[in-house]
C-alpha cells in the first residue's frame, strides 16, 4: 500500500493554496500519496479531515508563511506563523515521540517568522525560505531520501482468515475471539486492523464509532447517563 505524505500548507492566499497542490504532485511523482485538507469536497468535521490523516500519515511536509506580527510589550514584537500549522506539527511531534511512530518531516520556515510554542523545542532542522518556488525546488531531492512505512496496520490477503465475525454485531476478532472488536468496514475494504472504542451512548442509540473510516455502529438503544457527543465537529476552515 502506498504511504501517506500529509501537506501542512496554509490556505490563506490563492498563491499559498496553489502551492499546496505543487507539493502534491511533487508528491505523487515520488509514487507516494499527498493529503492536502484543500482539495477534499466535503467537511466530514475535524477528527476525519484532520486528526485521523495526521494519524495515518507516514510522512509530514509543512510550510510555515507569516500571519503578521504579535506585540508581547510596546518594544518587543516579533512575526507569527499559522497558527494550523503550529498544532498539526505538534500532533505530529506527540504521534513521533509518545506513539513511537516513524514519522519523516520536512519543514519549510519562512525568514521573517520567529520559532515559538513547541516548535522551538523540536530538532525540526526547518529549511528557511524567502519565495515559495525554493520550497518546490528543494523537496524532490528530500522526498527521494525518505524510506516511508505504512502506518496504520495491514495485513495481506493470505492472512484474512485471521479475523472472523462473531456475535449478534458482527465484528470481526482474532484469537477465538478473545482479542477485539475491529472494525468490519475496515477490514473488508482496506484489510485494516482497527480496534473499535468501547460502545458509548450515541444520539441515535448505544455503539462505536470507527476513528479512520468514520462509520458507526448502534448496538441497541442508549442506555443514558450524561449527555450524548457529537459524532463529528465542522471545521471553519484553515488559515
Amino acid at each position: 500500500m502506498v504511504a501517506t505524505i500529509f501537506v501542512s500548507c496554509g490556505q490563506f492566499t490563492e498563491d499559498e493554496k496553489n502551492l499546496g497542490k505543487r507539493i502534491c504532485e511533487i508528491v505523487r511523482l515520488s509514487r507516494h500519496e499527498p493529503y492536502f485538507a484543500e482539495t477534499q469536497s466535503n467537511l466530514r468535521g475535524l477528527h476525519e479531515n484532520i486528526l485521523t490523516k495526521l494519524f495515518e500519515c507516514s510522512g509530514l511536509i509543512t510550510v510555515m508563511h507569516p500571519r503578521g506580527e504579535v506585540h508581547v510589550s510596546p518594544t518587543a514584537h516579533h512575526v507569527r506563523g499559522s497558527v494550523w500549522i503550529e498544532q498539526e506539527i505538534a500532533i505530529a511531534a506527540f504521534l513521533t515521540h509518545c506513539l513511537k511512530r516513524n514519522i519523516q518531516v520536512a519543514a519549510f520556515i519562512h525568514e521573517s517568522v520567529r520559532r515559538e510554542g513547541i516548535r522551538d523545542l523540536l530538532h525540526l532542522n526547518p529549511i528557511s525560505f524567502r519565495d515559495d518556488d525554493e520550497i518546490t525546488e528543494r523537496l524532490p531531492a528530500i522526498l527521494n531520501t525518505w524510506r516511508l512505512e505504512e502506518n496504520v496496520s495491514t495485513v495481506s490477503p493470505g492472512t484474512k482468515d485471521e479475523l472472523k465475525p462473531f456475535g449478534p454485531h458482527n465484528y470481526f476478532y482474532r484469537n477465538n475471539n478473545t482479542e477485539g472488536p475491529y472494525c468490519p468496514f475496515c477490514w473488508q475494504r482496506d484489510k485494516k486492523e482497527v480496534l473499535l472504542p468501547a460502545s458509548v451512548d450515541y444520539i441515535v442509540g448505544h455503539g462505536r464509532h470507527c476513528r479512520i473510516c468514520n462509520q458507526q455502529y448502534i448496538e441497541g438503544p442508549k442506555k443514558g447517563g450524561g449527555s450524548s457527543p457529537r459524532l463529528a465537529t465542522d471545521y471553519p476552515g484553515r488559515y
